[in-house]
């Protein structure tokens, strides 16, 4: 039987994330999306990289080498370019941020899944339904040289 560390390591890092802005680009289908992430486990956690990849909302992936390290109980604020060009008052289902992150000297996949809705403006109000964690890697079966999605 394991320990409750072990146990702790299977889940994974906690995190909370919300849409805390987006301001309009240059062009009428690029935002600027702000995302607040919490980290709420007892474990420092670096953020390596980020992106959006449904085609309705999405965000090509960005490396974060300079993303600060979120300390337990901290918080902090992630900037990533979307594009979407939808109408007022649709919405988007399952719509995804991936994270890429270390936690515990392992690498994570953090995918949280959103709800997004279109103000009367056309901005992107992304709702975070439900966030799942999994090791880099967890897959088998994958080619030597093949990398993992997100």
């Amino acid at each position: 039987m394991g320990s409750p560390l072990d146990n702790q390591q299977e889940m994974g890092p906690e995190v909370k994330v919300e849409q805390g802005t987006q301001v309009a680009g240059h062009s009428p289908q690029l935002w600027l999306v702000g995302w607040n992430i919490h980290n709420l486990g007892d474990q420092p956690l670096q953020i390596l990289t980020a992106q959006c990849p449904h085609g309705r909302f999405r965000g090509d992936k960005i490396e974060l080498a300079d993303f600060p390290e979120l300390m337990p109980g901290k918080t902090a604020h992630l900037e990533l370019p979307v594009t979407c060009n939808e109408p007022p008052g649709i919405v988007v289902e399952n719509a995804f941020l991936l994270l890429q992150a270390k936690w515990r000297n392992q690498l994570w996949r953090i995918l949280i899944r959103l709800t997004v809705t279109f103000d009367e403006q056309g901005a992107p109000k992304g709702k975070t339904e439900v966030i799942t964690t999994q090791p880099v890697g967890f897959s088998r079966g994958m080619g030597e040289n093949e990398e993992p999605l997100g």
